[in-house]
């Protein structure tokens, strides 16, 4: 568990529920793709997403972005409550969007529909990490009263909060790493399907 979590558990008086929500901006943006074969749809992939980073060129991608807000109020004995937190969750999944070409095969079409779904399936994964950590945040944020005065509490809720954001951000890379970036769920168009004598032999 990371020092600064730690530091702020152990300034805990009052742990509560939270019955709150994050509040989530959800934004689903698409690049069109185009092709009558899986060949030319994945070519047309690479050429025109916008997903490019070091790591390389990728058909999808999620991105999440976290913001808090709070006030706190001075207590007897040196103590401080943090009054109405707030957790602001941006996503953003950028997706590839079809415009089929006049000769598409229905093999071709079929195969893009479940590459489709599967990488669909991927992002959501990344997007449910963004989700648990609002909701983990706003949970500890909840009614919270700490043995520290409200200058002390305010570092290190504002540390330990983004300790835990880089902590599960790590969710992210491990995912990406144990699933090839989605390869091992089904995030890639067979290029086998173009040839299904090949296939067969």
């Amino acid at each position: 568990m990371p020092r600064f979590i730690s530091l702020l558990l152990a300034g805990l008086l009052v742990p509560a529920l939270s019955s709150a929500e994050p509040i989530v901006t959800f934004r689903l943006e698409h690049y069109e793709v185009t092709g009558n074969t899986v060949a030319e749809i994945q070519k047309s992939v690479l050429a025109r997403t916008p997903v490019r980073s070091a790591s390389g060129v990728f058909g999808g991608a999620t991105r999440w972005h976290l913001e808090t807000s709070y006030r706190t109020e001075p207590l007897p004995g040196g103590r401080c409550a943090v009054l109405d937190p707030k957790v602001f969750l941006e996503i953003k999944v950028t997706l590839p969007r079809l415009k089929p070409g006049t000769r598409i095969t229905r093999q071709a079409y079929a195969e893009w529909n479940r590459f489709l779904g599967a990488l669909r399936a991927h992002e959501k994964l990344h997007a449910l990490n963004g989700k648990f950590t609002a909701e983990t945040l706003e949970r500890r944020m909840a009614n919270l009263t700490t043995g520290f005065d409200c200058q002390r509490t305010k570092e290190v809720l504002d540390k330990s909060s983004r300790a835990l954001i880089d902590q599960i951000s790590q969710r992210d890379v491990e995912l990406d790493r144990k699933t090839v970036h989605g390869r091992s769920q089904g995030a890639f168009l067979n290029m086998a399907v173009d040839h299904p004598q090949q296939a067969q032999n």
